[in-house]
Order: structure tokens, then sequence, then C-alpha cells
């Protein structure tokens, strides 16, 4: 078994006090210049998943059991994935350069990744702000919030590694009738709330401050939130319709319910935007071991975290597809908000996402158009005049089916066959007031999502 992760190079000895060997080495990009990278070892048949991370020179070291391990290598969406088979025997280190090629540079056309939902020790989560800013980057975040809970005490180390990675301080605002973010405030926002009126006040302080306000996991299992549509808020400027705490597209779990409340808010005129943030606590993922576990094992591991017995048989009911979900990851940026900025700053991240200019993935990237215009704009149209729409796709990992969905419809489905890069064209049938938002799947749980692009006939 795995005795301890290092996240820098460590001094070798020649005696070693375990009966095992390191595996270390150096992840670099294609010009040679060292990267922070994602690195696990797997060895499926012992039921063994282990996440390390490199430090910031790209160098990372693990201390592993003798046996037959698969390391994986990756840095987010935007670069390939390697597997390197490694046997591991006792008293020995073996090391490696790995060079990891970069697929596509969204960057370069103004799309940058974050995740708008993380936790440290300063809250309930289990580990420090650096490490979180480290497995931030190693996972290819371009910018991500601090949102601990009812505490800020953690943000002066957060914004400190601004040089390495764009980081916005927030505050996840815990109160009795549900979970709010503030995204991009200095001060500390009041959580004591007993009415629908004080949430709205929320609301307005976040805005005072700059701010942008996210419903959290409005229909979670355990959220109090989940009579949300009973409150009938308005307000905010987002709605968290994809947790990272929770798998997406499956009934019961609360992401589906919140993509489904969010198309009916949309057919109701109501001009929200959609958001999705890991609400990470732990970087090293300890659940994704559960992927291997057998079904007793699983479903005691799901019933400590689940007291709602209706939940607990759909989880039974759906074991594959939760291994399957729990397999891929846990991690910062799973899922992500790619928003397009002119630059990268905390100023125009924060007006992307409340201007919707922006789209959620844990995998497929997802540029759309409709006649020139992207997600949060709106096409203006005279009548008859038909829409043409564009969807540029690319995936490190297979996608298998695009949807586009008007005013909650689905009008198109493309079926892709694996395909990791495609772009198709769609000409639709506006009417005055539709919107339109195009969906990427792959092996569950691969998923993107548009925000919407608005139709205005005249």
């Amino acid at each position: 078994m795995l005795k301890k992760c290092f996240f820098s190079i460590i001094l070798l000895t020649s005696v070693f006090l375990f009966s095992g060997g390191i595996v270390s080495g150096v992840v670099l990009d294609e010009c040679g210049n060292p990267i922070t990278a994602r690195v696990i070892a797997v060895a499926p048949e012992r039921s063994f998943l282990v996440t390390a991370y490199t430090d910031w020179s790209g160098r990372f070291s693990l201390e592993l059991s003798e046996g037959l391990y698969t390391l994986e290598i990756s840095k987010g969406l935007e670069y390939e994935r390697l597997s390197l088979k490694v046997p591991v025997r006792e008293g020995e280190e073996r090391s490696f350069e790995i060079v990891l090629k970069r697929l596509i540079n969204l960057s370069a056309l103004g799309w940058f990744p974050g995740d708008t939902h993380l936790h440290t020790v300063h809250s309930d989560g289990k580990d420090d702000p650096e490490l979180l800013a480290l497995a931030c980057t190693a996972n290819g975040l371009s910018w991500a919030v601090l949102s601990d809970h009812n505490t800020l005490s953690g943000g002066e180390k957060w914004l400190s590694f601004r040089d390495k990675l764009l980081t916005i301080l927030g505050q996840e605002v815990t109160t009795r009738l549900g979970h709010v973010n503030a995204i991009g405030i200095r001060e500390l926002v009041p959580w004591d709330v007993k009415r629908r009126e004080d949430l709205l006040e929320i609301f307005e302080l976040i805005r005072k401050q700059g701010g942008v306000s996210q419903i959290n996991h409005p229909f979670d299992t355990k959220s109090p939130l989940r009579n949300f549509k009973e409150l009938d808020l308005e307000a905010y400027d987002l709605i968290e319709i994809w947790n990272g705490g929770s798998p997406p597209n499956i009934e019961g779990f609360g992401n589906l319910e919140a993509k489904l409340f969010w198309f009916d808010l949309l057919n109701r005129g109501r001009k929200v935007f959609a958001s999705a943030g890991s609400d990470c606590h732990d970087v090293h993922n300890v659940y994704s071991s559960l992927a291997f576990a057998p079904t007793p094992l699983f479903m005691w591991a799901l019933r400590t975290r689940i007291r709602d017995p209706k939940v607990l048989e759909r989880a039974r009911e759906n074991e594959k597809l939760l291994k399957e979900w729990v397999r891929y990851g846990l991690y910062p940026g799973y899922p992500r908000v790619y928003v397009k900025v002119n630059t990268l700053t905390e100023e125009e991240v924060l007006r992307a996402l409340r201007e919707g200019r922006s789209f959620l993935t844990n995998g497929p990237l997802l540029l759309v158009e409709l006649n020139g215009r992207g997600p949060g704009e709106t096409v203006r149209l005279r009548d008859n005049e038909p829409a043409l729409l564009k969807v540029n796709l690319f995936s490190n990992v297979p996608v298998s089916r695009l949807r586009v969905i008007q005013s909650g419809n689905e009008v198109a489905s493309l079926e892709l066959k694996g395909w990791e890069a495609s772009s198709w064209q769609l000409s639709l049938k506006p009417k005055d007031g539709d919107w339109v938002v195009v969906e990427a799947f792959g092996d569950f749980p691969v998923y993107a999502i548009t925000n919407p692009i608005f139709l205005k006939v005249e």
C-alpha cells in the first residue's frame, strides 16, 4: 500500500524503511519547461488509487509498495492525458521525464477555465490554500474562487499566489435557508438568516461589494434549499446547476433537478445564468478508490454521507454510474467554468460570470455561436429569418453526442461515435423570446453545457 505522498523531490538514501520503491519524475511542456500536473497511481486489482501532484517546479515523488501500477498524468482539459505502466520493486527508484503535449490553447481565443467553489482547512476542507492553489494549476485552471464557509481567514494566503493563478476571494454564505456563494468580495457577508427577505439582503450586500452571488446546489440531497422553488427568489446572479459533489444528469441527486429548474426559469423569461463548481474539499479525492470497491463496501461508504433512504436506493440502482463518476475524479475544476474575457483579471472574470459568457464542463470544450453571437448574448432577427448555429468541439476524452436545446426542447442531436473533435452547423427556426443551449455527452460522467444564447425576433 501507499505509505506516503511527496509533493516535491526528496533526497534518496540506500536504505528503505518499507517494502517498496519510489516512482519519481518531472513533467515538462513541449518546450522543455516544467509544469504542474496531476499524477495518479492506480492498481485496480488491489482496489488501489492514489492522487498526487507535482510541486511548483513540476517534480513528483511517490513511495509505493511492490507491484504493477498505471501512472496517469494530466493537466486539465487542454493537454493530452498520458498513461504509463510502471513496475515497482523493493529498494528501487524509477524516474521519468514526462512531456505533456498541449492539444489546444483556448486562452489564445479568450476562454479561461476556473472553479467557483472550493474549500480549505479554514472551514471544512482538508487542504491549506497553497496546496489548493497548486492543485488548481495542476488541473489546468487559470482562475479559482476560495469559498470557505462563513470565513475569509484563508484569504490573505490564498491571494498571495496570484503570480501562479488568478486567485479570487469568496465566501460560501452558509445559512439555515441555504448556501450562497459570494464571489469576489473583501468583507465577510452576514449569514444570520431567518426569512426569504434576509436572503435578498445577502444578494444586495454581495452586489454592493462588486461581487457575484451564486445559489449553490439548490436541490442537493442535504440542502435546506430543496424547497428552493417555493422561496421564489430573484436578484441573484448565478445558479449552480452542476455541483461536483454529486453526479450530473442522474435523477435524484440534485444536479439534474437544478438544470431542469434553470430551464424553467429561462422559459419564464428570467435571465439568470448557470454556473458550476467542484465544491472540492480534498484535492487528493480519496473517494476515487471506491470505484473498485465491492458493492457492500461501496454502499456502506455512501450511507456515511447520505441519510435519505430514497437517495440511497437510487445510488444502489445507479452503482455502476456512480463508480464511474468517483473514478473520473472529484478534483478542483471537475466541473469547471470557462469564461470569455478580453484579459484575465478578477473584474473581467466576474463580469463574464454575471453576463453568462461561459460554458460548463468536465471534459468537452464547447465553443458555440448563433449568427456570430456567443453564450449570454442576444441575436436580433427579422421575422422568418433563420439563425445559423455553429458548434466547434474539442475534447481530450471521447465525446459521443451533441444535443441542441431550444427553449427547453431538444431540436437536434448528433451522434459522434467517440470523435474527439468536430465542427457542426445547424439552421434553427427561432421565435421571439427563444433561448438556445448546446450540450455534449461522453462516457459518463463526461459532460458539457453552454449558457444560453437569446433570440429576439423583430
